[in-house]
């Protein structure tokens, strides 16, 4: 899950900062997600698949 996030992050050229203020959360929290340290609540993972345009379930 982690390195297909970080995948998608770059290819979109978001970087982690970018991604935590378009989803209004910490960058250190973002980072944790990208880390496997944290799991995203079912909203912010809605909101990263959207961000990202991926549509699969299985990004996280």
């Amino acid at each position: 899950m982690r390195s297909k996030l970080i995948e998608l992050r770059k290819k979109k050229g978001y970087t982690q900062k970018e991604m935590a203020d378009n989803l209004k959360i910490a960058r250190s929290t973002y980072a944790g997600y990208e880390s496997g340290n944290f799991y995203p609540s079912l909203r912010i993972a809605s909101e990263i698949k959207r961000i990202l345009k991926y549509g699969k379930d299985d990004l996280f």
